[in-house]
């Protein structure tokens, strides 16, 4: 009975370390003094820079063909796509491949789905996939505001 106990105890920990969660995929911390409402928004991280921009911007509208464009700096990826979610509802799978204009910088196009919430927060994430399929996350902030002008 001690020897299967030993055993256990031996081999716990590996099972443990195989079924961790971790991909090695990296967010970065979000820049929540930004406002995608009126301004390029950039988020630095060792030396790296990730800026977007969104537009028309005065302010963002819902329901509304929305053009990105997303700028690399001291960073590159094989792969560059755009994901938003809503925070104070969910608003469904909103994902678009950005791209590749020239080095460093992506371009797309892709909307806020409508929303019956009259004030609505968003995470817009900028997902860089290396060579290697590690993702990259970089998140920023957008606030829309329904005002019964922008349908």
């Amino acid at each position: 009975m001690n020897k299967i106990i030993k055993i256990l105890l031996l081999t716990l920990p590996l099972l443990l370390i195989s079924c961790s969660d971790n991909n090695n995929n990296l967010e970065w911390k979000m820049n929540a003094q930004c406002d995608l409402n009126t301004e390029q928004c950039s988020s630095q991280h060792e030396g790296q820079q990730v800026s977007i921009s969104l537009s028309p911007n005065t302010p963002v509208a819902i329901a509304k063909k929305l053009a990105v464009e997303v700028k690399l700096e001291n960073i590159s990826a094989q792969l560059v796509k755009l994901d938003i979610s809503g925070i104070n509802m969910y608003m469904g799978y909103n994902q678009v491949q950005l791209e590749k204009i020239s080095e460093g910088l992506y371009r797309g196009k892709t909307m806020l789905a409508f929303c019956t919430e009259s004030k609505m927060e968003w995470k817009v994430m900028v997902l860089l996939i290396n060579k290697d399929g590690i993702t990259t996350e970089v998140p920023f902030s957008l606030t829309t505001i329904q005002d019964g002008k922008t349908f």
